[in-house]
């Protein structure tokens, strides 16, 4: 059952952000709050309440071990909190404004992720 709290006021939807993501490839960012993370495009392979196949943006906090540490759902997007009550807020934050740089041209793509499938992600 979703447990999104809050609204967030991003300009960009879930799906143009996970595909510019998908394109781009793992994108390292910064909060407003500057705290640093890792996000990408992922396809589920099993979750819980989510269906085979869904997208989804992971994010991950530890650089050394690529600890997830989130992740964000399209029924997500626009909340501060995501399905399982984790905040996510700063992240889509991050990823919004990211959106509108590399829209812009201001900040290309990091990688020829163009021709790659999605990562999916690894049962739990």
């Amino acid at each position: 059952m979703p447990r999104h709290q809050g609204k967030k006021n991003l300009k960009h939807t879930f799906e143009h952000v996970w595909q510019l993501l998908n394109a781009s490839g793992r994108q390292s960012l910064k909060t407003p709050n500057g705290s640093t993370f890792d996000a990408f495009a992922a396809l589920t392979i099993k979750a819980k309440a989510q269906p085979k196949g869904q997208k989804v943006i992971r994010i991950e906090k530890d650089e050394k071990h690529r600890q997830e540490h989130a992740r964000i759902y399209p029924c997500c997007w626009r909340h501060t909190t995501n399905c399982n009550a984790t905040r996510i807020g700063g992240y889509s934050d991050a990823l919004d404004q990211w959106a509108a740089r590399t829209k812009k041209g201001l900040s290309p793509p990091s990688g020829p992720g163009e021709n790659k499938p999605p990562q999916r992600d690894r049962k739990r």
